[in-house]
């Protein structure tokens, strides 16, 4: 079973869900909190970044990586359009989106106004567990997560404190 690592708040996580739901891929969640990693989490993220993907063939960090992934492990349905020259616009725009508005409207704007468009069905299936995130401490999250019925994995990259996040160096 693929796993994902990261919170169903990041614009970044929810990319990843949304390319495993609209490809079909069955997955679990490991919804820790940024910067709450244990020394595990630190192995597969070495820079202790979400989302992490780790499934049967390999351990992936970065959503653009991940979903190219995906695009290349699961043929159909294709993430990306078919022309080249479609195809090359929709890498800028998801380069776009991650970098440059991700510096300025990350968190609300550009996943209301854009992605969410692009992706409805599989990001209402998402929007649950979202809303319960943003309601609840962190310590209960992942509680109240399994409750809600998200598809949890059985154990957890989480810490109960916050963990700086660059590697070091040496």
């Amino acid at each position: 079973m693929t796993l994902v690592v990261g919170n169903y708040l990041s614009p970044y996580v929810r990319k990843v869900l949304v390319c495993l739901t609209m490809k079909g891929v069955p997955y679990t969640i490991d919804p820790i909190t940024p910067f709450f990693g244990n020394d595990a989490f630190a192995a597969v993220s070495p820079l202790r970044r979400i989302p992490v993907l780790i499934d049967d063939e390999l351990t992936l960090c970065d959503s653009t990586v991940i979903c190219e992934y995906l695009d290349e492990r699961y043929p159909g349905p294709a993430l990306l359009p078919t022309n080249r020259a479609d195809r090359a616009q929709a890498r800028w725009l998801e380069e776009f989106a991650d970098s440059r508005m991700g510096d300025v409207i990350i968190w609300r704007l550009f996943n209301q106004l854009v992605t969410r468009i692009h992706a409805q069905p599989a990001f209402e299936q998402l929007a649950q567990f979202e809303q319960l995130v943003l309601q609840t401490p962190p310590a209960n999250q992942r509680a109240a997560l399994l409750a809600a019925g998200a598809p949890l994995s059985e154990t957890s990259f989480g810490a109960d404190v916050p963990r700086r996040g660059v590697m070091p160096l040496g």
